[in-house]
C-alpha cells in the first residue's frame, strides 16, 4: 500500500510537471495586442476651411479684427481698415485655428459663467460661403492651467490645449497679421 506522504509527493510532482510543460508550450502567455491610437476629431472638423469666408474676433461685444476672403482667394483685413495682410501669416492663423483639438469635455450641468464663458467674453465668429456661422466662445484657464475652456455655438464646453489657444490668440492680434513688405 502507498503511504499518504508518497501519494502527496507523487501528486505534487505531477502538478509541477504539468506546469513546466505549460510554460514551455506558452499556455499562460497573453497574446500581445497592438494598441490602436484614438484619434480625437478636430474642433472645426465639420466646418471646412476651404468654405470659410469670414473670420471675426470680438471682445466685450466689440469687433477687434475682421478678415474676409476676397474673390481672388486672398484674405483681407476689413477691421481695422486700411491694413495690408501677409498671406503666410493668415495661413498660419487659419492652420492654428483648424488644428485646435479638444482634450476633454465639461459636464453639461456646469454653469458657463464658472468657465469664464459669458456674452462679454472673447468670441471668434466664423462664416462660410453658405452663410452658416460658427461661434467659438473663449473661456478661462482650467483649474490645472493646462488648457482653456471653449464652447462652440451652444454645444457643451470643451477643454483645448493652453499652448494651442495662446498661439491662436497671439495670431488674432491685427499687428501680427500685417505685411512687413512696404506697399509699392
Amino acid at each position: 500500500m502507498i503511504r499518504r506522504s508518497t501519494f502527496i509527493l507523487l501528486l505534487l510532482f505531477l502538478v509541477l510537471a504539468v506546469l513546466a510543460i505549460a510554460f514551455q508550450q506558452t499556455w499562460f502567455e497573453k497574446e500581445e495586442v497592438e494598441p490602436t491610437p484614438i484619434v480625437q476629431p478636430k474642433l472645426l472638423e465639420e466646418f471646412p476651411l476651404e468654405n470659410l469666408f469670414l473670420l471675426q474676433v470680438s471682445e466685450n461685444n466689440q469687433i477687434s479684427l475682421e478678415l474676409t476672403k476676397q474673390s481672388d482667394g486672398n484674405w483681407a483685413i476689413s477691421i481695422p481698415a486700411g491694413t495690408q495682410t501677409d498671406d503666410g501669416k493668415i495661413e498660419r492663423l487659419l492652420t492654428t485655428l483648424y488644428d485646435l483639438t479638444p482634450t476633454g469635455t465639461v459636464s453639461v450641468d456646469t454653469a458657463l459663467e464658472a468657465l469664464g464663458i459669458s456674452p462679454e467674453s472673447s468670441k471668434i465668429l466664423l462664416e462660410n460661403t453658405s452663410g452658416e456661422t460658427l461661434v467659438l466662445h473663449i473661456g478661462t484657464l482650467t483649474p490645472t492651467s493646462s488648457g482653456y475652456f471653449l464652447q462652440v455655438n451652444n454645444k457643451p464646453a470643451v477643454v483645448v490645449s493652453k499652448y494651442g489657444l495662446q498661439e491662436l490668440i497671439s495670431l488674432l492680434q491685427p499687428e501680427s497679421l500685417l505685411s512687413t513688405n512696404p506697399t509699392p
